[in-house]
């Protein structure tokens, strides 16, 4: 038996081997497994279902559309941003609301509230909607898109918005 091996036929240079190898893959899961969840994880994780706050329900009176913004946080990816979104809330009756996405659905122009005619109306191409966001007039598709609502503690809140129509 030569003298580089031990009882068991283990040279020194396969044992000393195989202990750099070991620790070389601890080293490699050590960096590699945070790494591979890092670049992952935006892509696991689930949206849920989130609500936003408007403003207090008094804010809007009855019947009549009103302009509001809120700000919302958007996660895309790793990157995080705040955004402000309007929105035109119509109170129907007590903590009944209607509220519609500002965005024409021609090509998403910015539709404004004519009070004297009571309609929507998008200057972008002259699309024109009822009150209840319905196309009267225009290239205008389908409705204007509505936002789910829900009131809680007397304030109002925003889910998703919802395609009408």
């Amino acid at each position: 038996m030569s003298n580089d091996t031990d009882a068991s036929g283990v040279s020194r240079r396969g044992f000393l081997g195989g202990v750099i190898a070991a620790v070389g893959g601890v080293v490699a899961a050590a960096v590699g497994i945070p790494a591979v969840g890092y670049v992952l994880s935006p892509l696991l994780g689930t949206q849920s279902s989130q609500w936003h706050e408007v403003g207090p329900v008094s804010d809007f009176p009855q019947g009549e559309p009103v302009l509001a913004i809120f700000s919302r946080t958007i996660k895309d990816g790793w990157v995080t941003k705040e955004q402000h979104v309007s929105v035109y809330v119509r109170r129907e009756d007590g903590d009944r609301f209607t509220v519609f996405s500002p965005k024409c659905t021609h090509l998403g122009c910015g539709v404004q509230w004519n009070s004297k005619a009571q309609q929507f109306f998008c200057p972008c191409h002259a699309a024109v909607f009822d009150a209840e966001g319905t196309p009267v007039a225009g290239p205008a598709p389908r409705p204007l898109d509505r936002y789910t609502v829900k009131v809680e503690n007397g304030r109002l809140f925003l889910g998703e918005t919802q395609p009408k129509g």
